[in-house]
């Protein structure tokens, strides 16, 4: 049998060919990218972005007063307070990452009195970064990891029996975790304890400052 072969119809069934595998490729780098989320924004313009029950956030700040809640809800919520509503819009917000892992930084505006309030699950897994200032956490569980260069720190609603494993350090200040059952004031203060019992991860430091845990 012989058979002819039509060029016309060979180049569009090649054009076909390259057009469906270009869409392959397309679906593929969309696949990939898929919950990733990049907002920005200022303390003028408040956002929220979705975060899992039981995801993870790490936060690097200005030097500000930092106040983190736990809520039912699953989202990342920023919002601020400023003395002067005209310096809103020269603090800026940035959060990266997915609806599991989320990075969120925090720089500019002016050199005091401002105040970040950051709602997020309750079961949260915070890891944070301030070279001074306030850092408050209430009504969250999960593992945090808190470092903060000069200032207080102070966390709320902690149950020792919870975490498997806990520290709490300062340079030169006050150490009271009442938790842990430990008070200790001066120079190069520290506690550590383990629970195999627990879940999560505690670590606290502050370098100039105060450690509240009760």
């Amino acid at each position: 049998m012989l058979v002819s072969w039509n060029l016309g119809a060979g180049k569009n069934v090649v054009s076909w060919m390259r057009m469906l595998a270009a869409g392959v490729l397309a679906l593929t780098i969309a696949g990939a990218g898929v919950g990733f989320a990049q907002t920005s924004g200022t303390c003028a313009d408040p956002f929220q972005v979705p975060l899992k029950s039981g995801g993870s956030i790490s936060i690097a700040s200005r030097p500000t007063s930092l106040q983190i809640t736990g809520s039912d809800q699953e989202f990342l919520r920023v919002t601020c307070v400023l003395d002067n509503g005209a310096d809103a819009r020269s603090v800026s917000l940035h959060v990266a990452g997915d609806e599991h892992f989320a990075s969120l930084r925090v720089r500019g505006g002016p050199s005091n009195n401002v105040q970040i309030k950051i709602e997020v699950p309750r079961n949260a897994n915070l890891k944070i970064q301030m070279p001074a200032g306030e850092i408050k956490i209430g009504q969250v569980t999960g593992d945090k990891i808190v470092d903060l260069h000069a200032g207080d720190i102070h966390i709320s609603d902690v149950k020792a029996s919870e975490y498997r494993w806990a520290s709490g350090s300062v340079t030169i200040g006050d150490l009271r975790a009442a938790a842990f059952e430990v008070r200790k004031s001066g120079f190069f203060r520290s506690f550590s304890q383990e629970n195999r019992g627990g879940h999560y991860r505690l670590r606290v430091s502050v370098g100039t400052g105060a450690i509240t845990l009760e």
